[in-house]
């Protein structure tokens, strides 16, 4: 007869090539050692639910012969099977080949190993154990444990086994150097295996307390801009079910803007060196250079306040005090140092004798400058001259009283420093007036005459 699955069955039984009439239809649940009678006088007989094996006959009379019992059917109903259980799911890191799967031992049915998905392997059973070989490749392998019994549906339990190459961390690049407020830049992770979990940055080496997490995004970049003080970046990665590593810091070095450079006032000079000066930048070097006029020397070219030497041709020299703190732009200034023409060496002409009360001096030509007259000095007791400059002649008058009388002539020529010369007058006592007494007349023989 046919087999069915306990509880939830249903079918009809035929009786054919009878002779006589069906008296009724008899069931037992153990081969008819105990017979329960069913009131049916038809060919068919249903059967619904049934929940262990029963069989089923008919009992049939022909007139006034003896009642005979048909040839019995058995519907042989199939126990529900155990519920599959494949077990947990496992998962390794590394160069894992083989493992072992463990089904739950079935009270009724029979456990069957299948693998539903995943890369190829070898699937070698024995009882409710399954080892598992040949599994070279990454991924998740996914087997199935079923457990069937008859006509009965099967159950059925999944494991998976996921297998991951060791997580490869790759190499962050790359540490660079930039300015504070100014910058922008990439930072790219290659060779890495698995999936990038999280940007993390630091501004203290990731010391706890330290750290912000600057994307949760899968991408091999991550862009910074703007930054105004140094900071360290790193990449974190897992591979599946491998440990989360982190990739090299990349340090991204700030350096501050260059102070602003200041080189103090121009000047006009009459010499051959001269001292400028500069701001002392707070952040960043400073260096003179020259910029234009005559070779000059710059001694030292590196300190705020230096010795210029070596301006010996007239005209403009230009020097530029430069503060520099790469990769920052530099910031600059200019002062301008004019060498004035030197001034005229002053000649008041040579020293004089005279015995008359005025005299007339005449100074050399002062050229850009300007020529000047003093008196410097006049014999005790004798009244101070009087001296009256036109050009470069000065009249003097007033010499009463013999003795020397000194007058200096000064040529000023700003920024030069004045020179002078000086000259000394002398003035003589007059000769008295000769007076030889009156004519005399001699008469002859005489000859001598007292004068």
């Amino acid at each position: 007869g046919p087999a069915v699955c306990t509880g939830a069955n249903g079918g009809t039984l035929t009786l054919n090539s009878q002779l006589g009439g069906v008296l009724r239809w008899e069931m037992s649940t153990n081969n008819f050692g105990s017979v329960t009678q069913l009131a049916n006088m038809t060919t068919t007989q249903g059967f619904l639910n049934l929940t262990q094996t029963t069989w089923y006959r008919a009992v049939v009379q022909n007139g006034v012969c003896p009642a005979e019992f048909s040839t019995p059917i058995t519907i042989t109903v199939d126990a529900l099977p155990s519920a599959a259980n494949a077990g947990i799911d496992q998962a390794f890191c590394g160069l894992v080949s083989s493992t072992i799967l463990t089904g739950n031992t079935p009270v009724v049915g029979t456990g069957t190993w299948t693998q539903v998905s995943g890369p190829p392997s070898v699937i070698t059973q024995n009882g409710t154990l399954a080892a598992v070989t040949q599994m070279t490749n990454e991924g998740i392998y996914m087997y199935r444990w079923t457990i069937a019994n008859g006509t009965c549906p099967p159950t059925m339990d999944d494991v998976s086994v996921q297998i991951n190459h060791a997580t490869v961390v790759g190499n962050l690049a790359s540490d660079a150097t930039v300015c504070s407020g100014v910058n922008a830049g990439t930072l790219t992770l290659t060779g890495y295996t698995g999936t990038i979990t999280k940007w993390e940055s630091s501004n203290n080496n990731f010391l706890p307390g330290s750290i912000v997490v600057e994307s949760m995004i899968n991408t091999p970049n991550l862009s910074y801009s703007n930054l105004t003080a140094t900071r360290q970046y790193r990449a974190a990665v897992k591979n599946g079910v491998c440990p989360e590593l982190y990739a090299n810091v990349v340090t991204i070095t700030v350096v501050q803007q260059a102070a602003p450079a200041l080189a103090l006032s121009s000047q006009t000079i009459c010499t051959n060196t001269v001292t400028i000066q500069s701001s002392n930048p707070s952040t960043g070097m400073g260096m003179w250079t020259q910029i234009s006029g005559a070779p000059a020397t710059i001694t030292p070219n590196n300190l705020p306040l230096t010795l210029i030497s070596g301006l010996a041709t007239p005209g403009p020299y230009v020097f530029r005090w430069t503060v520099s703190n790469a990769p920052c732009a530099s910031t600059q200034s200019d002062v301008t140092i004019t060498r004035d023409v030197d001034n005229v060496v002053a000649n008041a002409g040579l020293d004089q004798t005279i015995c008359t009360p005025s005299v007339t001096l005449t100074g050399n030509n002062p050229g850009l400058g300007v020529g000047t007259w003093t008196s410097s000095c006049i014999p005790a007791g004798a009244p101070a001259p009087t001296m009256t400059q036109t050009g470069l002649q000065a009249t003097i008058t007033g010499l009463t009283i013999p003795g020397q009388y000194c007058f200096k002539y000064t040529v000023t020529k700003p920024p030069c420093a004045p020179t002078e010369d000086e000259v000394i007058v002398t003035l003589q006592q007059p000769a008295l007036a000769a007076n030889a007494g009156p004519d005399q007349d001699l008469c002859t023989p005489t000859t001598d005459a007292t004068l």
